[in-house]
């Protein structure tokens, strides 16, 4: 029983292993249709609002691909606080992005979220690391560490209020459109998950800090934001 329990883990490791080494160019991909999409359609009202464009499209759907795969690989892989989390961040998020698929509107919004992807980009290595600890004490992890760091401002701490004044000057702005009103979603349940994503972003980062603090002071430990 105790040889049966020590291979389920074992499979589970390589598992988590195998997933962050393909999450790479997903997390690269998701930010440069996000970028692609956002320059596109962010030039006018009816752009951010209505607008749609192929990278638009492809970010949703390879976001929610991405999301559904990543919900399987922790509750597999990881503890119950942290699969708490990321079901909180998958239901709100997907569920926006849905909408923005299939009903085509705010697209641009969902991609304007979709750039804080790239700090996952630098997240992956933390969790690597646990699986080769030799990286905790080259130049490189410290380096990634600052760049998560430095992300997690600018494209979650100062990304998201800015998302968050955007969408409610376009709010009011939309009042004066002839044959057109948003829905619900749009006035409320998108508002609502980036809320929910920058509250956890900001715990996120406080456990991202205080890792990244010992890892500057040599005692180094996972900067992970769980």
């Amino acid at each position: 029983m105790v040889d049966l329990k020590r291979g389920k883990k074992k499979e589970m490791a390589k598992f988590d292993e195998f997933s962050l080494w393909i999450f790479y160019p997903v997390y690269l991909t998701l930010f440069l249709l996000s970028a692609k999409a956002v320059y596109d359609l962010g030039d006018t009202l009816e752009g951010r609002n209505r607008g749609t464009s192929w990278a638009s499209e492809k970010f949703c759907i390879l976001y929610l691909l991405y999301n559904g795969i990543t919900l399987i690989t922790c509750f597999l892989t990881s503890g119950l606080s942290y699969v708490i989390q990321v079901s909180i961040h998958h239901f709100v998020t997907c569920f926006s992005v849905m909408d923005n698929y299939f009903n085509q509107r705010g697209q641009f919004y969902a991609c304007l979220a979709g750039m804080s992807e790239i700090t996952n980009l630098f997240l992956n290595m933390i969790y690597l690391s646990k699986h080769y600890p030799w990286m905790k004490k080259t130049k490189l992890y410290l380096i990634n560490g600052a760049c998560l760091w430095f992300g997690f401002i600018a494209f979650r701490l100062v990304l998201f209020p800015y998302w968050l004044y955007l969408r409610w000057v376009d709010i009011e702005l939309y009042e004066d459109v002839p044959n057109d009103s948003l829905y619900w979603t749009e006035k409320y349940w998108y508002p609502f998950t980036i809320v929910t994503i920058l509250i956890l972003s900001i715990f996120w980062f406080y456990k991202i800090t205080l890792g990244f603090l010992k890892a500057l002071s040599g005692k180094t430990k996972d900067l992970k934001a769980e």
